[in-house]
C-alpha cells in the first residue's frame, strides 16, 4: 500500500504493535553484530554528534548498544529495548534502560538528542511514534531517524513489492522524506534535513552477489529462499532454517535516508539555529565519506 499524498509505503495486512513488541523481546543481541563497522548510518549521526559539545542522548531501540558504545564520555547515554538480552548487555556498558518502548519513560524526561536507527519502519503508527519521540526532545534538540527510503528509484519504479526491504517480515511502514516534511509543518517545526545513503559500505564483489539475489527474489521469492535454504545449511547455521527467508541486500541501493529534525517552532525569534544553519558548518563530504571514529574524544 502506498500513501497518495507523501508517497509513504505500507505493509498489509499486518499484526498488532503488541505481537511485535513480544517478538522483539525474544531476539537474539548478537544478530546484527557482524556488520555494525560497515554502517553507513552509524558514521553519519556520529560525525553530525561530533560538532555538538555533548549532551543526554536516548537511543530508541537501542539493542546491545552498537551505536551508543561508540559515542565519547561527553554524552550520557539512556535507552529503550524490548529485548531482555540486549537490554542486559546495554546496561552492561554503561547505558541506563528506561523502558521497552517510549511509553514507559516518566513523561516529563527530556534528552537533548533522541535517535531511532532501523526502527520507525517496525512501527504501526508513525505519526504516534513521532510524537512520542518528539515529547522527550528538549526545545532545540535533535530528534534524528534513519530508515529505508520510499523514494529511491529501485524500489519505487523498478522492483516494488519485491524489493529488498519490503521482504524482511517485521518491517511495516517506509515513511517518505515527504511525510516528515508535512508533519513538521503541521505541528510548526523548521523543515528537516535529509541525507541519502547506501545501508552498509560494500565491495564490488559483494555489491554483484547481492544485485544476483536481488533479480533473482524479484524473478520468484519461492526460488529464493529454496537456495538460501540450501545456503544456510552449508554454513551451518541450522538455527537460521525456520527463520523468515527475506532478501537482505543493505548496500547495493542508495535506498536509505536519515533524517534530523530541530525541536524548534518555525520562524520562532530566537536566536539558536535552525536545522540547516547548523548544518552548514559541517562537510558533507567528511560525514559521508570518512570513517568518524569518537570513542576516543576528550570530553568538551
Amino acid at each position: 500500500m502506498h500513501c497518495l499524498d507523501c508517497n509513504s509505503l505500507f505493509r498489509s495486512p499486518i499484526l498488532s504493535q503488541a505481537e511485535y513488541i513480544d517478538l522483539y523481546q525474544n531476539a537474539s543481541d548478537t544478530l546484527w553484530e557482524w556488520y555494525q563497522n560497515k554502517r553507513n548510518d552509524f558514521n553519519i549521526i556520529r560525525g553530525l554528534l561530533s560538532k555538538l559539545a555533548g549532551g543526554k542522548i536516548l537511543d530508541i531501540g537501542c539493542y546491545s548498544v552498537l551505536f551508543l558504545k561508540s559515542l565519547p564520555a561527553r554524552f550520557e547515554k539512556f535507552g529503550i529495548e524490548p529485548s531482555g538480552s540486549a537490554s542486559l548487555i546495554a546496561q552492561s556498558n554503561g547505558v541506563n534502560i528506561l523502558g521497552k518502548t517510549c511509553t514507559q519513560i516518566n513523561p516529563d524526561q527530556r534528552f537533548d538528542i533522541v535517535v531511532a536507527i532501523d526502527v520507525i519502519e517496525h512501527v504501526t503508527d508513525v505519526s504516534e511514534f513521532m510524537g512520542n519521540a518528539l515529547r522527550h526532545v528538549n526545545e532545540n534538540g535533535l530528534l534524528i531517524i534513519s530508515t529505508g527510503n520510499p523514494d529511491c528509484i529501485f524500489w519505487k519504479k523498478i522492483f516494488k513489492a519485491k524489493f529488498w526491504y519490503n521482504s524482511i517480515s517485521e518491517h511495516l511502514t517506509f515513511p517518505s522524506f515527504k511525510y516528515f516534511a508535512c508533519y513538521c509543518k503541521q505541528i510548526g517545526l523548521t523543515n528537516p534535513l535529509q541525507f541519502r545513503f547506501s545501508y552498509l559500505k560494500c565491495s564490488f564483489g559483494w555489491k554483484l552477489m547481492l544485485c544476483i539475489s536481488q533479480i533473482i527474489f524479484f524473478i520468484s521469492p519461492a526460488i529464493f529462499r529454496f537456495f538460501e535454504r540450501i545456503r544456510r545449511k552449508m554454513i551451518g547455521r541450522v538455527d537460521w532454517l525456520n527463520h523468515e527467508f527475506g532478501l537482505s541486500a543493505g548496500g547495493l541501493f542508495t535506498d536509505h535516508h536519515l533524517i534530523v529534525i530541530k525541536n524548534e517552532k518555525d520562524g520562532d525569534p530566537k536566536k539558536s539555529r535552525s536545522v540547516a544553519d547548523w548544518h552548514v558548518r559541517i562537510d558533507r563530504s567528511e560525514i559521508m565519506k570518512k570513517p568518524i571514529k569518537m570513542e576516543n574524544d576528550s570530553l568538551a
